[in-house]
């Protein structure tokens, strides 16, 4: 997939822009959902991002940038399109409306208390020594 962006607003005050991801195959147009005299104003995935401060520039905010896109949702829209795929999620219509229970596992936290009297002097830089 070739993903595509263009950063569509800029709000200094808000220290944040809006950019708009699509693809070779799922097109600006495609996601268009307001357009006046054929201008898009707004898209399915026109998405507003928070800079840091001091904003990135290059390469650190294309990688905050791509790292924001739909990229999951964007492939699937792609493989839908394909027809040799088979995207009819018709296995799942028997369970529609049905309740589903399930266990789930919660995991606790585990707390782990250093003892400083067991100190060894053992580290990274002086490690136990081994006598075979």
């Amino acid at each position: 997939m070739n993903l595509k962006y263009k950063i569509i607003e800029v709000y200094p005050e808000q220290h944040s822009i809006v950019v708009r991801f699509y693809t070779d195959i799922i097109t600006e147009e495609m996601m268009a959902t307001d357009v006046l005299d054929g201008v898009i104003r707004r898209g399915r995935t026109d998405y507003a991002i928070d800079l840091p401060v001091p904003a990135p520039t290059g390469t650190d905010l294309e990688r905050l940038i791509v790292s924001k896109a739909p990229s999951d949702w964007l492939a699937t829209q792609e493989a839908v399109l394909n027809p040799s795929l088979d995207t009819s999620l018709s296995n799942l219509t028997n369970i529609v409306g049905q309740e589903i229970t399930t266990t789930v596992s919660i995991v606790q936290p585990v707390v782990v208390t250093i003892d400083a009297s067991l100190d060894t002097g053992n580290t990274i830089a002086n490690p136990p020594v081994t006598t075979l």
